[in-house]
C-alpha cells in the first residue's frame, strides 16, 4: 500500500497475500510486513510510485497487486484504495485536515510488528452444522479478532466455483515465522462442518 501527496509518494505497508489451495483462487491469508530482501522491497515501492504516477494519481491512498518470482516483479493493478486502515490512513486523514504534522502519522521505518488475516472456507457447500474448534481457536492470545460470517444453521454457497467465505480471523505476533505457523495451527484445528441444503 502507498499513499501520494502532492505528487509524493510514501510507502506504507506490503502484504504477502496467498491463494487458497483448494485451486478456485480465493484469498487465504495475508502477512504483513513480507519478508522480502531490501532490494525487492525498494524495488517494489518504486514500481508502485512509478505506476501511480502514469496513472496520473497524485494524492490518496492506493494499493497495488504483483507478483514476486524472486527478483522479478509483474505489475497486476493498481485500486486507488487502501488494503489497511491502520497510520498511513491516518496521515492521510490528517493531510486532508490541514494538519502540518501529518507524516508523524506514517508508519515508523523500524515498526515491524507482524500482522495477518486468513480466511475459512467450509469444504463443501451445504448448511452449516457445527464449527468444530471456534471457542478454543478465537481464545488464543495471537488472534486479536475472530469474526464467523456463516453461524450455524446457516448456508454455505458455492457459485462459480467460488464458495463463501465462513470467517475471517486478524492475528498479531513478533515474527513472520510464528504467526504463520500460527495461522496453519487454527486451520489444522478448525472446521466448518456442513450438511446438504435441501
Amino acid at each position: 500500500d502507498g499513499l501520494m501527496v502532492d505528487g509524493g509518494y510514501y510507502p506504507l505497508t506490503i502484504i504477502e497475500r496467498h491463494i487458497h489451495p483448494n485451486g478456485r483462487c480465493q484469498n487465504f491469508f495475508g502477512i504483513s510486513p513480507a519478508p522480502l530482501a531490501a532490494a525487492t522491497e525498494h524495488a517494489l515501492h518504486a514500481q508502485a510510485a512509478q505506476a501511480a504516477r502514469a496513472l496520473g494519481l497524485q494524492n490518496g491512498l492506493f494499493t497495488i497487486d504483483v507478483i514476486v518470482n524472486g527478483t522479478e516483479l509483474t505489475l497486476l493493478e493498481l485500486s486507488p484504495h487502501s488494503t489497511v486502515n491502520g497510520d498511513g490512513f491516518k496521515a492521510w486523514l490528517a493531510y486532508l485536515q490541514g494538519d502540518p504534522d501529518w507524516r508523524h502519522k506514517l508508519p515508523e521505518e523500524g515498526s515491524r510488528e507482524v500482522v495477518a488475516y486468513t480466511m475459512f472456507y467450509a469444504e463443501r457447500p451445504g448448511v452449516v452444522t457445527d464449527i468444530e474448534g471456534l471457542k478454543t481457536q478465537r481464545a488464543r492470545p495471537d488472534v486479536t479478532s475472530f469474526d464467523v460470517l456463516r453461524e450455524p444453521g446457516k448456508e454455505v454457497r458455492e457459485i462459480n466455483g467460488f464458495r463463501d467465505i465462513c470467517a475471517k480471523a486478524w492475528l498479531t505476533g513478533d515474527a513472520y515465522d510464528s504467526v504463520r505457523n500460527a495461522i496453519r495451527d487454527i486451520h489444522q484445528n478448525l472446521r466448518f462442518k456442513t450438511t446438504q441444503a435441501n
